[in-house]
Order: structure tokens, then sequence, then C-alpha cells
């Protein structure tokens, strides 16, 4: 399975588990499921970095964080999901550190 398809399949799951949240229980119990945030209004924003851990720890699926960040932008476009470009603010070169993704 290539990484892009393996990173979508993952983030429609989030997805599906982020519009399930209807209460502070929800949120602790998917948190603690997926191992990883969820913030935003909506808890729907979520960070490739934690995506990144979720899919090692909790999937078991071995992707490196310079090869999830290489492929972020073509998924989330492919599924509709927006994201925002994070970078290190001490960082002169301004490379890309990280991204938010918006599930919904």
């Amino acid at each position: 399975m290539s990484n892009a398809i393996l990173i979508g399949e993952t983030l429609l799951k989030l997805k599906f588990a982020a519009k399930m949240i209807k209460s502070e229980d929800d949120l602790k119990a998917t948190m603690h499921k997926y191992d990883m945030l969820f913030l935003g209004a909506n808890f729907n924003n979520i960070y490739a970095r934690e995506l990144q851990h979720s899919l090692e720890k909790v999937f078991n699926k071995q992707i490196s964080l310079p090869e999830l960040l290489d492929v972020i932008p073509e998924v989330c476009k492919s599924l509709g999901m927006k994201f925002e470009t994070m970078i290190l603010a001490n960082d002169p070169d301004r490379k890309l550190a990280d991204y938010q993704i918006t599930l919904f």
C-alpha cells in the first residue's frame, strides 16, 4: 500500500472519529484511542507530527515525518481537507516543520 493511500485512509478514519465527538468524555476517549490531540472548536484539527506518531504507535505503520510531510498536500487536496503549513518561528530558512490539518 502506498503512503498516500495509507495516509488518506487514516485521515478518513480520524475525520469520522472527530465527527463522533459530542462530549468531553468522547473527546478524551478519542484522543486516548488515537494517542493524539484533536483541537479546534469542532475538534477537527490535527497536526501531521501527531498523525505520524499515531500511525506508528496506534496503527503500527512506519512512515518518517519527512515522508509524511511530503504527501500531506496531495492527500489533503484529494480528500477536500484544508491544511496549513507550519514553520518554526526562529528558522531563518523558513523550512516546513509541520502541517495543521482540518479534517472537516
